[in-house]
């Protein structure tokens, strides 16, 4: 699959920019990890909406362009926010949303870990207090 380098490396033009630098990523991706055991699929069936996995799928927002990582932690450290309500707001504010928040099952899965950091942080302070 990485043998084949005119898919990686398309003839550039002005419609295709965004689809080079996602290549170009998804590309190093596999080459850094090509010793481990990668599925291909749609994202549903790699990631069911009962598991933690979406992390597995971070390097996809690892765009230079972005200010910042649109995953729920760094909602929570970067960007301040303590309520679902905030994020969603937020999102909805934004030309463009993260891949995991166009898919209700990756949804669904990142609101949980956003949850579930932001009960950890309140523990935590618990304990401090």
């Amino acid at each position: 699959m990485l043998s084949a380098e005119a898919y990686w490396k398309p003839e550039p033009n002005e419609q295709n920019t965004w689809l080079t630098s996602v290549l170009s990523h998804a590309e190093q991706f596999i080459s850094r990890h090509k010793t481990h055991r990668i599925l291909y699929g749609d994202l549903e069936q790699v990631m069911g909406a009962e598991t933690d996995e979406y992390s597995q799928f971070a390097w996809m927002n690892e765009y230079p362009t972005h200010e910042t990582d649109l995953l729920p932690r760094n909602f929570i450290e970067k960007l301040g926010m303590r309520t679902w309500g905030e994020v969603t707001a937020y999102l909805a504010s934004r030309p463009t949303k993260p891949w995991w928040y166009t898919l209700r099952s990756a949804r669904v899965v990142a609101r949980r870990k956003f949850d579930e950091l932001i009960l950890s942080q309140l523990r935590h302070l618990g304990q401090k207090l």
